[in-house]
């Protein structure tokens, strides 16, 4: 019989930097699942920049090397984004995310003052990520974001690291 503690799942925080440089449908590995995980937050911020014209079709999705989930619509504009930009999951998957170009002042309503948490599973004896998934007709596009996620374990097992 176990302790009180056994449910308890703490909360862990990931981080991972990328550059991208990749023109057309890029996919963009971030985090690499392994089990079942409680996603509780999950967003990116623009570090550098300097050409990211033509950033579309930007989205987070769980990623096995064939199959794409969309965690987020796959309709973000991020083209005008400048230092300091977010783009964050903040409602359901079919919804696109939510994106700050920080050009200005800007609210993102977060669902009930949070992000959208969210269950992700691993599919099974395949390496499974969460991804950033963008389109561009920049040659190349060169840009720096920063991802973050925040994830709880489920069932005291599922973990997330950065890739």
């Amino acid at each position: 019989m176990g302790g009180f503690l056994d449910n308890i799942n703490l909360t862990k925080s990931v981080s991972v930097s990328k550059t991208f440089s990749g023109t057309g449908a890029t996919t963009v590995n971030l985090f690499q699942l392994t089990g079942t995980v409680k996603v509780n937050k999950l967003y990116g911020i623009l570090t550098a920049k300097t050409t990211l014209a033509n950033m579309t079709a930007t989205y987070f999705a769980l990623y096995d090397g064939t199959a794409t989930n969309a965690i987020t619509k796959n309709d973000g504009i991020f083209s005008t984004g400048i230092v300091g930009g977010v783009i964050a999951k903040a409602a359901a998957s079919s919804v696109t995310a939510s994106i700050n170009l920080a050009a200005t002042g800007t609210i993102i309503d977060l669902a009930a003052g949070n992000y959208y948490p969210f269950l992700a599973t691993q599919k099974s004896t395949v390496n499974t990520f969460i991804s950033f998934l963008y389109t561009t007709t920049d040659n190349p596009i060169a840009a720096t974001m920063v991802f973050y996620v925040e994830y709880e374990q489920v069932g005291g097992a599922g973990t997330l690291v950065a890739v």
